[in-house]
């Protein structure tokens, strides 16, 4: 060892080996176990003062500062920041926190974890939320109700970073979710939000009056971001664009994305669908609506009030007005005539402003009112009565009055019938404004206007006698009219005319006339047919004398016939009268009857029974078939066989 030490230079090793050095040694641990004791309770005593304990049952603690020597919070703010006066922003959850003398130079305030869900009256109700409102902070800039500097929940949480950061008074962007958290409540105020859910509604069917469940629609109006551009002339704020980090607002409840997308303020064109939606009601103002709805035998025509202005290409020329005067495609305008073209999108180009070309079908359709017009137009014949009574046309049409050529007054009831196509029903509302327009300033207007032209050129009796062409005349130039709004006018027919004192009085004399000339044509028929009766009878009579005739003939050989019998029947009742004896009065009786043939026949047919009267007098001879003679003719027949 002493070697080592040699070899190593220590010349003065021998001291340490001094038994007077060892107890100097002793004397100096003695002091510093002195010095260490009293630094260990001065730490101890540091800590007890810088050491907080959060008691479980308060679970968190804010600082109130009180060394006078320390600063004060800037002026106009109350919450002061870590060791200046007054109530820290930083609030300190569950846990030891050491806190320079926060025991000797401040005071601790003991805080229970907060949560959202103590603020609703359903403790089981976690589909709630928080609206933050800070009470420090910036002021906000001329012109906006809330703030748009974004900070995170766990940023808000902290009290300080916002502060340091230039966070503003009033509502924050974010919404707190249901959960225990550590919020410094002297720094933020916060207010039960219940998401806001649109759903359908009870409502009468326009049509057949029955209830339905009518969907809703959400119309937006966003509070903050960009002011639009007066030049844009728009009705609603253009869509937020695209945003790599953003693709999405998500139906207005992240509002960070929607300020990072470079959303406006006002009206949205989106609209928020039937469901539950957490939105910020600092930032969101919501309108329920109902859905567009298009009855059945209707269309949908949609006017497009957003987008871009369409270029030439991507419109579709469908009429020509000049001096705001429809006319047929192709009319030439003077020199000092206003020529102005009509248009509507072409196929395919919705997303630019105008009309577009397709109509919505009937049902339910989720579309922003504001930002797309629907203008709905009845594509069923529809038939309009000039009658003054609300089922057909509305009170509108009444009936019209008019003045005939000859100065007699009437009142016509007319009646027409149109039907516009689904295909043309864009192209009308282009022309005509609406439906409604187009029946009463052009079907009522040019109806009445070109009915009473043709009235007034025409005399009463004319008209009486005259209307079916009257109604002709109107339909064809209502057709010609019409044609250029793409409508089909089918029938147009007066249905009731009513007549004035003067009127009525030449309709009576009228009528009286026309009865005369048809009861002079009724007499004129009837004689006509009297005399055609007349000849039909006489060619019956002639059809009659040659039946006559014929029949003679036939009587005359029958007659004929008859006298040869009766001539054979006189030779052999001949024979028998004179074979009868003596000549008294009858047989002279008898013989007087020979030359009357009626009285001969009768006799013959009662010849048997006289015989039978006289028994002296034997029966005539029967004449049999082999007994007859050649020229004779069977008795039995004589009486009928003349006739047919």
């Amino acid at each position: 060892m002493e070697e080592f030490f040699q070899q190593w230079q220590f010349p003065q090793f021998e001291l340490y080996w001094d038994p007077q050095w060892f107890l100097q040694l002793d004397v100096i641990l003695f002091g510093l176990a002195a010095v260490l004791l009293v630094v260990l309770v001065f730490v101890l005593s540091f800590t007890k003062a810088n050491l907080a304990d959060v008691p479980p049952e308060k679970q968190y603690f804010l600082v109130k500062w009180k060394w006078f020597l320390s600063s004060t919070p800037n002026q106009g703010h109350f919450i002061a920041r870590k060791w200046q006066q007054g109530i820290w922003a930083r609030p300190y959850g569950p846990g030891w926190h050491f806190i320079f003398l926060i025991n000797l130079l401040g005071d601790i305030d003991s805080r229970k974890l907060f949560d959202v869900v103590d603020l609703s009256p359903d403790p089981n109700d976690d589909n709630i939320f928080g609206l933050i409102r800070a009470k420090d902070g910036a002021p906000l800039p001329a012109g906006q109700i809330m703030t748009e500097r974004y900070f995170t929940i766990g940023e808000i949480l902290d009290g300080e970073y916002p502060l340091r950061h230039d966070m503003e008074i009033g509502f924050q962007l974010e919404l707190l979710s249901p959960g225990a958290i550590v919020i410094n409540p002297e720094l933020f105020e916060v207010t039960l939000v219940v998401p806001r859910k649109i759903l359908p509604i009870d409502w009468p069917h326009p049509i057949t009056k029955e209830i339905m469940p009518w969907p809703q629609i959400g119309i937006i109006t966003m509070k903050i971001g960009r002011e639009v551009p007066e030049d844009l002339e728009l009705l609603v704020a253009p869509k937020p664009g695209a945003n790599p980090d953003f693709p999405s607002h998500k139906n207005f409840t992240d509002l960070h994305a929607f300020l990072a997308m470079g959303g406006y303020r006002g009206v949205q064109e989106e609209i928020a669908e039937p469901g539950s939606y957490p939105w910020n009601p600092a930032a969101v103002d919501i309108k329920e609506q109902r859905a567009t709805f298009v009855p059945e035998g209707q269309v949908g025509v949609v006017i497009n009030s957003t987008g871009a202005l369409p270029g030439d290409d991507d419109l579709e020329e469908i009429g020509l007005m000049i001096n705001g005067r429809v006319v047929h495609p192709g009319t030439v305008p003077a020199g000092q005539d206003k020529e102005e073209k009509i248009f509507i999108l072409a196929p395919g180009k919705e997303h630019f402003r105008g009309i577009l070309n397709r109509s919505l079908v009937p049902g339910f359709h989720f579309i922003n009112p504001v930002a797309k017009q629907v203008r709905l137009v009845d594509v069923t014949p529809r038939n309009i009565r000039w009658d003054g009574l609300p089922g057909n046309g509305g009170p509108e049409f009444k009936p019209i009055p008019a003045t005939t050529k000859d100065g007699y007054r009437i009142s016509l009831i007319v009646e027409a019938g149109y039907q516009i196509s689904p295909k043309n029903a864009p192209r009308m509302v282009a022309l005509a404004g609406d439906q409604r327009q187009l029946e009463l300033e052009i079907l009522k207007t040019q109806g009445q206007g070109l009915l009473l032209d043709i009235v007034s050129e025409n005399n009463l009796g004319d008209f009486f006698s005259g209307r079916e062409a009257i109604e002709k005349a109107v339909l064809k130039k209502l057709e010609e009219e019409l044609e250029k709004y793409y409508v089909d006018i089918q029938f147009f027919r007066v249905v009731e005319i009513a007549y004035g004192r003067e009127a009525e009085e030449f309709i009576r004399q009228l009528t009286r006339a026309t009865n005369t000339v048809q009861e002079r044509i009724a007499i004129l028929a009837e004689t006509e047919t009297a005399r055609a009766n007349v000849e039909l009878q006489r060619q019956n009579a002639l059809a009659g004398l040659q039946a006559i005739v014929a029949d003679a003939e036939l009587r005359g050989q029958a007659v004929a016939n008859i006298a040869e019998a009766i001539k054979t029947k006189s030779e052999a009742l001949g024979e028998a009268v004179r074979g009868l004896a003596g000549e008294g009065g009858l047989v002279k009786s008898i013989q007087l009857f020979l030359s009357d043939p009626a009285a001969l026949t009768k006799i013959i047919e009662a010849l048997p029974g006289l015989a039978g009267m006289f028994p002296g007098i034997g029966r005539p001879k029967q004449l049999g078939s082999g007994d007859q003679s050649a020229d004779q003719t069977p008795p039995s027949d004589q009486s009928n066989s003349p006739r047919r």
